[in-house]
């Protein structure tokens, strides 16, 4: 177990090199809430690190450290789920939560994009 807590420790510190430690959240309590969705599942995990990106490549690079420390990725949208699709279903993830992703770059009415 201590060795997955330096995992943690690690990567919490190389994901605020990538989005600003203010955007790095390691709080058991915060992360509990981060880790659901509408409904508090009884058999759910908590995400040990919650990451707020703020681009497509912080979001590159934080999968790339997960990856690189063999932790397993939860992306959250905007939270509002009941379908259990971002809450981690083990121990030892890291839930990205897109909320600082919110710029509309393009919007292509013959594609639908």
């Amino acid at each position: 177990m201590a060795e997955a807590a330096v995992e943690i420790n690690t990567a919490a510190a190389d994901f605020a090199q990538i989005v600003g430690a203010e955007h790095v959240i390691t709080d058991p309590a915060e992360c509990r809430v981060y880790s659901n969705d509408i409904f508090f599942w009884d058999d759910a995990y908590t995400a040990d690190v919650v990451v707020q990106p703020g681009s497509a490549s912080e979001v590159s690079e934080i999968v790339k450290v997960a990856a690189r420390l063999g932790l397993s990725t939860y992306t959250r949208g905007g939270g509002m789920s009941y379908t259990k699709g971002y809450v981690p279903a083990v121990g030892g993830a890291v839930l990205i939560d897109m909320r600082r992703v919110n710029q509309i770059f393009e919007i292509n009415l013959t594609d639908r994009y």
